[in-house]
């Protein structure tokens, strides 16, 4: 029986595993997030620290134009993060 291939992050395309629900793609994935940024003359500066985002995030996908929430990725099979 062959052994069935492991999915790594740069195969993928992200750290996470994800793909989109619809394409099935992770390297267009887009996850919206909370974050900080600090008001300067100038304009803004971000705390990239700073970032929030889960399951109930909103979500998309920018090969497909799919949307939804984080919660509806699916994850790859076989994925180690490594």
């Amino acid at each position: 029986m062959p052994k069935e291939k492991i999915a790594t992050p740069e195969s993928v395309g992200n750290q996470f595993g994800y793909l989109c629900p619809n394409c099935h793609q992770g390297d267009y994935l887009h996850v919206y997030a909370s974050t900080s940024v600090s008001l300067c003359p100038d304009g803004t500066e971000v705390d990239s620290a700073d970032q929030e985002w889960g399951q109930d995030s909103g979500a998309s996908c920018s090969h497909c134009d799919w949307s939804g929430t984080v919660s509806q990725f699916k994850q790859a099979p076989n994925f180690e993060a490594g």
